[in-house]
This record gives structure tokens, C-alpha cells and sequence, in this order.
């Protein structure tokens, strides 16, 4: 692929993407992302072959966005794994309080295509599994005996907190939240130290 064309469908892909997190998934149609893209409708079916296929690659995005944002996290050297995770629910309150914050794009997303059957569903279906296994990653460096458990622990709370503050706008539940991992983490630090 040119630089050029690349370029024109990373716009198309970047217009999208803001049109559908803003506006939302079902009622954004193909003409309004020409229109905004201010491109020919063959062009962007030259990149996308259908709206789904937009969608797909739109969830793709912020899927590997999300990830990328939990392994620079991961690999931050000076913070043991419990700062670490705590860390998730500090910068998770600055991201959902912003004014800007429209809710969680995978959760939306997934809401909002419906139907299973949606090649978006399986990327999202994927996401959410490397996120867990993330997490696991930071459980594990804390020697817990079973680090999976802990870990579906963060992940519920991690997304109960999204979901949460979208529903209420109501951002102190990610601190009450982080509050709740803390206990846990102590709580199985305590027993893990006591056997």
C-alpha cells in the first residue's frame, strides 16, 4: 500500500472513528463519513468494502489503543505490580471525567453493533481477553496463588467502574473502585503471606 493511500484511508478510518464515537455506530451511515471525510463514496469503498468493515476496523483501533495504554502501564519499571494497578484506576478517573469522555468505545461498541455475528464482536471478544491477561500479568509478578481469580477481580472492577461512571456520570466509583482492589490485594497478600 502507498504512502498516499494509506494515508487517505487512515483519514477515512480517523473521520469514522470520531463520527462514531460521538454520534454513535447505528446512526452514523456511510454518506455523513464521506460528507465529513470530504471524500468520493468510491474512495472510501476503495479502503472499506462496508460500513461494517469501517466499524471492524474502528473497533480494531480503539481496542489496540486500550492495550497499548494497559502495557505502557505494565511497563513502567519504578512501580511494583500493586502500583501499577492501582495506577489503571487513577489515570481510568482522569480519562472518565474529561469532558470529552463519551464512554468506553469497546463497550459502546459492542452495544451498539448487536448483533453477534458482527466481525467487530469477535475483535472485541479478543480485546477483552487480552485484557485479562494483562492483568493477570501484573497479578502474577505479586506471587498470589492463583493469580487469575485476582486478576477477573481488577478486570470486573476495571469495567464496573466504566460502565458506572457512563450510566451516572458519576466518577467517584472509580476511587470506591480502586478502594475495593486495594482490600482485595491486601486482603490476598494476607493470606498468601499467612500459608
Amino acid at each position: 500500500m502507498s504512502k498516499r493511500t494509506e494515508k487517505t484511508r487512515q483519514h477515512i478510518l480517523d473521520v469514522a472513528s470520531n463520527l462514531f464515537y460521538h454520534r454513535g455506530i447505528r446512526t452514523v451511515g456511510v454518506d455523513t463519513i464521506v460528507e465529513e471525510a470530504d471524500i468520493a463514496k468510491m474512495t472510501l469503498y476503495n479502503h472499506f468494502h462496508s460500513k461494517d468493515d469501517l466499524v471492524t476496523a474502528y473497533m480494531k483501533k480503539e481496542c489496540e489503543a486500550w492495550e497499548q495504554w494497559l502495557c505502557r502501564i505494565i511497563r513502567l519499571s519504578d512501580k511494583t505490580a500493586e502500583e501499577k494497578i492501582l495506577l489503571i484506576f487513577d489515570e481510568l478517573e482522569e480519562l472518565l471525567s474529561s469532558p470529552d469522555y463519551k464512554g468506553c468505545p469497546t463497550i459502546n461498541g459492542f452495544v451498539q453493533i448487536g448483533e453477534q455475528e458482527h466481525p467487530a464482536q469477535k475483535i472485541i471478544g479478543e480485546h477483552m481477553d487480552e485484557v485479562r491477561k494483562l492483568l493477570c500479568h501484573f497479578v502474577d509478578e505479586m506471587g498470589f496463588k492463583n493469580p487469575k481469580d485476582t486478576a477477573d477481580s481488577v478486570y470486573m472492577m476495571i469495567y464496573g467502574a466504566k460502565v458506572l461512571s457512563m450510566i451516572t456520570h458519576d466518577y467517584s466509583v472509580v476511587p470506591t473502585a480502586k478502594a475495593a482492589v486495594q482490600e482485595l490485594l491486601l486482603s490476598r497478600k494476607n493470606k498468601a503471606f499467612s500459608q
